[in-house]
């Protein structure tokens, strides 16, 4: 699967807050991944992101 650069954002989701480095997967879906090793990284597809909000960092 081909990927571009990561970047870092801030994410609103549900009034919850979450920084993460964004990398932008082949078809428009997002892996968010953490540097704190506790989180596991998340893929979201671009239908689910309709209610998500990105800011960059």
């Amino acid at each position: 699967m081909a990927t571009h650069s990561k970047k870092v954002f801030l994410l609103l989701v549900s009034r919850e807050r979450r920084i993460k480095w964004i990398q932008r997967l082949a078809g428009g879906a997002l892996y968010l991944i953490s540097d704190n090793q506790l989180y596991q990284p998340e893929k979201i597809k671009p239908q689910d992101m309709g209610t998500w909000r990105f800011w960059a960092v």
